[in-house]
Parts: structure tokens; sequence; C-alpha cells
């Protein structure tokens, strides 16, 4: 083991001192929200930040960020070789995101930065004189007192469990009305053509959570379908998926041809239900094909 030759890539440290201030110091990555347009996804600071984050409301937030980045190596500020010293950059920054919806409705989402880079009083260590953007030449490029101000911005649209998903709740007599995200007593239809399995499983998660007692479905297969349901068929639907997705990877563990899975599942639990013979390896074509080959488009909703 050589001692000499050993050395730390990168290294940082954090502390969340309260609920809403979180201090960072090293390589860290970016704190600033901003745009690709202004700074590539991938910069790093060798420097320290701070971000307190406040809840105005359960749909409402204003956050501040900002800090102090070293500037040197390859950050130098002058193309003149025998300039090493460092700079620094300097940033604070206020945010303020809008939900309008408190589950998983569209957002909006805004930011005021101000940056500035501290003056090179000796820039060119030949003449040591300040940076003059106005001078021509081959050393004449620099950061010298630049200040910028950015007003990064977001919409982000709902996204849907599929086409035509409705549920609406009638609190006083606690019954809702669910379309096609919850189809008692029978698997997913055929290859689910028109859903977003992942979003269609998050909103099973948000029906849960929904006040009520007795549910009506446009479509039910149980045997008293016209007396309704309750929450326990949103249960079931949710654990047919998930338990489809756990024989998938419990598939992939044993080895062999992973496209030979959809002929080999079998989800005994579910035998009974309506469809289950015509539909199941097709339900399992999907999700493997969702897992295995990338997912029909979805992102998770902040919180």
């Amino acid at each position: 083991m050589c001692i000499r030759d050993s050395f730390v890539k990168r290294a940082m440290i954090g502390w969340n001192l309260t609920d809403w201030l979180t201090l960072q110091a090293g390589r860290i990555k970016n704190p600033l929200y901003t745009k690709p347009m202004v700074w590539d996804k991938d910069l790093t600071w060798d420097g320290a930040s701070w971000k307190t984050k406040y809840k105005m409301s359960k749909q409402t937030t204003i956050s501040t960020t900002g800090g102090v980045n070293t500037m040197q190596g390859d950050d130098k500020q002058s193309t003149e070789g025998t300039d090493t010293d460092s700079q620094y950059q300097l940033s604070a920054q206020v945010i303020g995101k809008h939900k309008f919806d408190v589950k998983s409705g569209p957002s909006f989402k805004t930011g005021l930065t101000y940056t500035m880079y501290t003056n090179d009083d000796n820039l060119n260590t030949e003449s040591e004189v300040v940076f003059n953007p106005s001078v021509i030449g081959n050393d004449a490029t620099g950061i010298n007192d630049l200040s910028l101000i950015e007003i990064p911005a977001d919409y982000k649209m709902m996204v849907k469990p599929g086409l035509g998903m409705t549920v609406f709740l009638i609190p006083e007599q606690k019954v809702v009305y669910i379309a096609d995200l919850v189809t008692p007593n029978r698997v997913l239809m055929a290859v689910v053509p028109d859903f977003n399995i992942k979003e269609w499983e998050r909103s099973i998660e948000e029906i849960l959570e929904m006040d009520f007692e007795k549910a009506v479905y446009s479509h039910n297969e149980s045997a008293d379908a016209l007396n309704g349901g309750d929450k326990q068929d949103a249960r079931d639907n949710l654990q047919f998926i998930k338990d489809i997705r756990a024989g998938i990877y419990a598939g992939f563990k044993e080895g062999g041809n992973p496209m030979e899975i959809p002929s080999k599942l079998k989800l005994p639990k579910y035998k009974d239900w309506a469809m289950y013979d015509e539909w199941l390896a097709m339900n399992v074509w999907r999700v493997l094909l969702d897992e295995f080959m990338g997912p029909f488009p979805w992102r998770p909703i902040d919180k």
C-alpha cells in the first residue's frame, strides 16, 4: 500500500441544522435553481452554500439559497498563464413555488438570482492592472467585477395515469366514482395501451387517501357489482401491479431469457379474476417492457 499516492478527489460536508436550514461546504452540487442555458447541469462548486425553505401553505413555498464558489484552476480568470490567483463567485437567490392542486396538479416555480464575481487586482501579473474589457490583445479575456441577474422559471403540467381516467368524490355521502383506475376482480386490460403505469400506481395511492366508504366503478367484475365496492378493491388492484413487477424481477434473478418471463409467470392468487388466462401474459409484457426498456414518460411529482 502506497500512502503517498492516496488522495481525495471530491469531498463535501452537509448539515441540516433545522427542518428549514441546510448548510454545505466542499465540492458541492450547484445549489442554485437555474436553467441549462445559463449553467451546465454538471457544474460543481468548490465552496460553501446555504438553503432555507419556508412552507407558507400546502401549495406555496418560499426558499432561499446561495453561497460562495472558489474560481481557480480551470476556472481561473485570465488566459495569462502566470495568473493563478483564486477569485470568487458570490450568489444569492430567492425562489417561489406554487402548486395549483394540493396533490398532483400543475405547478409554477420561479426565482430571482444575483451573482457577482470578485475583482482580480492582479489579473495581469506583468502590468499589475485591473482587467479592462475594452483592451484588444491575446490576453484580453477575464472576469472583473461582473454582476449577473438571472430569473429562471418552470411551469409543470400535471401527469395523467392514462386517457379518460376520472375520479370524483361526493364527500357528504362518502361515495366515490372511479373510471378505469380501479377494476374489481379483473386483471389489467390486455397490453394496457393507454396507461402510464407508475402514475397509475401513484393515483391509486392517492385514491386510498380519500375519505369514502362506497365506490362505484365503470368496470366491475365482482359477483355483486351493483352494490359497488370499497377501498379494498383499490388495494387489490395496486397489489396486483406490484405482484407482477415483483414476479418479473424474481425472473431476472433466476437468469435465463427475460423474454420468456411473460409466458412463464403465474400469479395463482388472482386466477379467479376475469380475463386472467387471456390477459395475464399481456399484462406482464407491458410491465416488463416498462422496467426493461424504459417506462412510459413519467416523472415524480415534487412534494
